[in-house]
């Protein structure tokens, strides 16, 4: 009996035969100095086929850096209070810290690799301004009649804040405690709500 192969499988199919070797090049050497001749070598396949799957070696070390980060997924009650929404943050924010300092080390050169590639900074930074754009629509939507400062404000300041527990525990997890990151977006949601009551 013949089965039925889904559209793009093949595809899909070569372009993680093509990560995986560029991952295991990476680790060998890291992203700068991994070449392509050694990927298509690794993945038994020639250079044209990492043409054919992606654009530049650029593209190919994107996918590979992405293939190891770390899904961050808030559990959002509809409804609820600025408190509880940023209290499934902080939850979401602690239960991916373990996996991120497995890929720490990853992580860290694939910044340096950007560095050198200001096309991809570029691609990066307009994908992570259009992810905040949508953040920012939502707050605003859900709490901005409760906020003393501007949506926009809001949500680079609970970006900041989680991105700096997350650095801080690179060096001193033992500090970066369930409780200290549920404590610190407590008091962001306290201090970023407008206090209407007089008296």
């Amino acid at each position: 009996m013949r089965t039925t192969r889904q559209p793009g499988a093949k595809r899909e199919r070569t372009r993680a035969t093509l990560i995986g070797a560029a991952l295991a090049v990476i680790e060998e050497k890291g992203f700068v100095a991994a070449s392509l001749d050694e990927i298509a070598w690794r993945a038994g396949m020639t250079k044209g086929a990492i043409y054919s799957n992606f654009g530049s070696k650029a593209d190919l070390m994107l996918a590979a850096a992405r293939s190891r980060t770390v899904a961050f997924a808030p559990d959002y009650a509809p409804g609820a209070s600025l408190e509880v929404h940023l209290a499934q943050v902080a939850q979401a924010v602690a239960a991916m810290l373990p996996a991120m300092q497995k890929t720490a080390r990853l992580h860290a050169d694939f910044q340096v690799f950007l560095q050198g590639e200001p096309g991809l900074r570029a691609k990066i930074a307009e994908e992570t301004t259009n992810a905040l754009q949508e953040l920012i629509r939502l707050v605003g939507l859900r709490h901005g009649d409760e906020l003393r400062m501007s949506p926009a404000q809001f949500v680079v300041t609970a970006q900041a804040l989680a991105v700096g527990l997350a650095h801080q525990s690179m060096q001193t997890p033992e500090l970066v405690t369930e409780s200290t990151i549920l404590g610190a977006f407590h008091a962001l949601a306290i201090g970023a709500k407008r206090n209407d009551r007089k008296g």
